[in-house]
C-alpha cells in the first residue's frame, strides 16, 4: 500500500466510523444506500448532524433517534419497508426528498419535491393511513400534483421544515399527489 493511499484512509476513517454509528445511516439497508449514491452520486446520504441541534433533541425527546432525514412505512400498499431518504446536495442548494419503494428484492426511487430551502430544517415523517387535508393557511390555486384533501389508504410521506410546514404526500394509482397540511 502507498503512503498516499494510506493518508487518504486516514483520513476518512473519522468520517466512515461517524457515518457508520450514525442513526441515519444505521436505518438504510446497505443495497439502499448503494442504489442511493449509484443514482444521486452528487448528494450526500442524511446523518443527524444535518439538522438543527433543536430539532434534533426535540425528536430524541419525542423517541426518535435525531435522524429527520429517514422515514420508514408502507408507502406503496405493499406489505413492504419503504424509505423517503432527505438528501444534500454537494454544490449546495435545496434538499432533494427520494423515495425509495421496495420492489422485488431491489428498489424504485422516486424524488418528490422537499419545498424546503435548507437541509438543516429539512424532516421527513410518515402520515398514516386516512384523509389529508388542505390547511386554511395555504394560499392561491393548487399546483399540478397538489389536492385540496385526499385519502390514503395506505402510509404516506410527511416532507416539511421543522417548526413550519408539512405536506403529505400520497401514491395513488402510481402517482405522487400532495396537501400541504401545515404552513
Amino acid at each position: 500500500m502507498t503512503a498516499r493511499v494510506l493518508v487518504l484512509l486516514l483520513a476518512s476513517a473519522p468520517y466512515c466510523a461517524a457515518a457508520a454509528e450514525d442513526a441515519c445511516r444505521a436505518q438504510l439497508p446497505a443495497s439502499l444506500v448503494s442504489v442511493l449514491n449509484r443514482d444521486f452520486g452528487t448528494a450526500r446520504l442524511p446523518l443527524v448532524s444535518d439538522n438543527l441541534a433543536e430539532d434534533i433533541k426535540f425528536n430524541k425527546s419525542r423517541g426518535g433517534s435525531g435522524c429527520l432525514g429517514v422515514a420508514i412505512g408502507d408507502f406503496d400498499g405493499n406489505g413492504e419497508k419503504d424509505f423517503a431518504v432527505g438528501l444534500t446536495p454537494a454544490k449546495g442548494g435545496a434538499p432533494i426528498v427520494v423515495v425509495a419503494l421496495a420492489n422485488q428484492g431491489g428498489w424504485r426511487l422516486q424524488p418528490i419535491k422537499s419545498w424546503v430551502d435548507h437541509r438543516n430544517r429539512l424532516y421527513v415523517d410518515v402520515a398514516p393511513p386516512g384523509r389529508a387535508n388542505r390547511t386554511p393557511a395555504a394560499e392561491g390555486p393548487l399546483k399540478p400534483g397538489e389536492r385540496k384533501s385526499m385519502r390514503c389508504a395506505h402510509e404516506g410521506v410527511v416532507v416539511g421544515a421543522t417548526e413550519s410546514t408539512a405536506i403529505v404526500y400520497c401514491l395513488l394509482n402510481g402517482k405522487w399527489f400532495y396537501v400541504w397540511v401545515s404552513d
